[in-house]
């Protein structure tokens, strides 16, 4: 039943993408003057500027995935000049973390500025946040990469399993975010079940069959999804995320036992636990008690005609209880 109203949720997910998508996504940067305009790759470095800082405050990678998206919108709907670049990826961040992390644990605007290294003033900031809202009509959850991931990761392993695994493909998911090509060919749905496939057909070549049905479910043309498959893992390659020989991930271990599928030495064991104490467990744990109600509410809302799709999936993942198994529970 559980699987059952996650793939609801994920059919709602994906018509709300659609919607997004057509709004936005497929549309170039405005340019503020044709001397001065925003790049791909001034809009790249700005992502990873703030990912770092989301790190340093352990915001969670929703939050990045969240304010990324945010500022492709933005660059979208209005002319910005270069120099005001850092403020509305700035402003992005501080808005998405309000929205998705617990106000006890987000920092204050002084805060992010001072960590930030910035010029301009907390008024600078709160006035551009009030651009941004009205930018985004007051849609401050945008469907992301990270959306589809943890969907994609529910269906198939338990809770306390997916909470350690999305720690684990945080890596991959900041490389995504700041690759303007990816983020504007590709679909953060194409690109979360891409990533996905990577990691269980790996563990398993029946999962192939499983991944089949998830893109028949999700609408998405094989061909399409090959080629953006083909993208990510030449992308992670180029920046190391993803090692040649194997397709390795470097903070997924994709080693061929169970034993040794999240960690391949006791030090990075070490390291990631670490890392999960670093964030907010607080806000980890009201996360996925979301998820799980949103996917309840799912299964009522949902108008799908794709049930014999959905019985495939559900028939497929409850039986193949080794899958759930290749993750145990930290």
């Amino acid at each position: 039943m559980q699987r059952k109203a996650t793939l609801c949720l994920l059919q709602l997910t994906l018509e709300k993408e659609q919607q997004q998508w057509e709004a936005w996504m497929t549309k170039d940067y405005l340019k503020f003057t044709e001397k001065d305009y925003i790049t791909a790759a001034n809009r790249d470095q700005t992502i990873k500027w703030i990912t770092k800082l989301a790190k340093s405050f352990c915001l969670g990678a929703d939050v990045v995935a969240s304010a990324a998206l945010m500022v492709d919108c933005v660059l979208t709907k209005v002319k910005v000049p270069l120099k005001c670049l850092n403020c509305i990826a700035l402003s992005c961040l501080y808005t998405a973390g309000k929205v998705l992390e617990d106000a006890e644990f987000m920092p204050y605007s002084s805060e992010l500025i001072k960590a930030a290294r910035c010029s301009y003033s907390v008024q600078d900031l709160t006035l551009t946040e009030r651009t941004l809202v009205n930018l985004l009509d007051w849609d401050l959850t945008p469907v992301t990469l990270y959306t589809f991931l943890e969907l994609l990761l529910i269906i198939t392993f338990s809770p306390i399993s997916c909470k350690t695994l999305m720690v684990q493909f945080q890596p991959v998911l900041d490389a995504i975010n700041a690759n303007h090509s990816l983020m504007t060919t590709y679909r953060p749905s194409m690109l979360s079940i891409a990533m996905y496939a990577l990691f269980v057909e790996q563990r398993s070549k029946n999962m192939t069959t499983g991944v089949n049905i998830l893109l028949q479910f999700m609408q998405i043309p094989y061909a399409k999804y090959a080629s953006c498959r083909d993208s990510l893992v030449k992308m992670l390659i180029v920046n190391k995320v993803l090692h040649a020989d194997g397709l390795v991930l470097k903070a997924v271990n994709l080693g061929n036992t169970a034993a040794s599928l999240l960690f391949h030495k006791a030090n990075d064991d070490a390291k990631s636990k670490q890392q999960i104490k670093s964030t907010n467990p607080k806000r980890r744990c009201q996360q996925y008690r979301d998820v799980f109600a949103k996917c309840k509410t799912a299964v009522d809302e949902s108008t799908t005609n794709d049930d014999e799709v959905l019985c495939d999936l559900v028939n497929l993942y409850d039986s193949a209880t080794m899958y759930t198994d290749m993750c145990p529970d930290q």
